[in-house]
């Protein structure tokens, strides 16, 4: 708190900008509950048995909150602190790459089956089940796995028990997501929970095939059949999500097509204009 009265002396800001619970008390101590400095904060994803937690924050706090999407705004309001406002999550993605390229790399062939997951290897992203759902659903290829977390020795273990350790790749961190969705024939996600997840809309954004499975902040996103597959979040539910698209071309052209076009909802410009709006009327 102390340092953030600091960073706002020398900067003074004309509007403080907060993210995620457990910066909404700090940032009420150092702005006055936002009367000596405007301020507000936006929430992500939380665990569904968080909300109350971060609605009492809320309330403490006093700053304008905002949701990232419908998802986070509808339990807010189920645990009695209503946000202020919804500004949904907004993307900009360029690959540097072309998919052959970005295979190559990768030591990949241009005809392999290729899924992707991107996010980090914790416990709200449920790598197991990704691992797991990749070895049941028989499809040849690979699962790429990109980001690092506390879970990646469980992620390995749980490859090698499932006989797929040789198909399975963590790729650590990376900074080529962009690059590695585009060269992907499907890109998945495993969540527990998400706030409106961003690794699907900049895959979306790249036409790219999409399957989330059901939870929070990614049924609010993914219309199942339309611009993507939602199926339940079990091994088996993902596993013939990912089956039924290896064997369906067409229907991964046309997943693609829609979640193209959905994704056009979902721009960054949008949500910076968005933004904008909330930081002039709080100034």
């Amino acid at each position: 708190m102390r340092a953030l009265r600091t960073a706002i002396s020398d900067f003074r800001p004309d509007v403080v900008h907060a993210h995620n619970p457990g910066t909404m008390p700090v940032t009420s101590l150092a702005t006055g509950r936002g009367r000596l400095v405007p301020a507000l904060a936006t929430l992500h994803g939380s665990p569904a048995e968080q909300y109350r937690a971060n609605a009492r924050l809320a309330t403490v706090a006093g700053l304008l909150t905002v949701a990232c999407g419908p998802a986070v705004a509808q339990q807010m309001a189920d645990a009695g602190a209503p946000v202020s406002a919804t500004v949904i999550n907004g993307v900009q993605v360029r690959p540097q790459r072309t998919r052959t390229q970005t295979r190559a790399d990768l030591g990949i062939d241009e005809d392999e089956f290729v899924v992707l997951q991107v996010g980090r290897l914790v416990h709200q992203k449920h790598p197991e089940l990704a691992v797991q759902a990749f070895a049941r659903s028989g499809v040849p290829g690979f699962l790429l796995l990109a980001g690092a977390g506390d879970l990646d020795a469980a992620v390995r273990e749980v490859a090698r028990q499932e006989r797929v350790a040789d198909r399975v790749r963590l790729l650590g961190p990376r900074p080529d997501a962009a690059d590695l969705m585009a060269a992907a024939d499907v890109v998945q996600l495993s969540s527990r929970f998400e706030g409106l997840p961003l690794v699907l809309l900049e895959a979306m954004s790249l036409g790219a095939v999409v399957v989330g499975v059901r939870a929070p902040g990614v049924t609010e996103l993914i219309r199942d059949g339309a611009d993507g597959l939602l199926p339940e979040r079990s091994v088996d539910g993902l596993a013939n999500a990912l089956h039924r698209l290896h064997g369906d071309t067409t229907l991964r052209e046309r997943l693609a097509t829609g979640a193209k076009k959905r994704s056009a909802e979902f721009t960054a410009a949008r949500m910076a204009s968005d933004y904008a709006d909330l930081y002039a009327q709080l100034a």
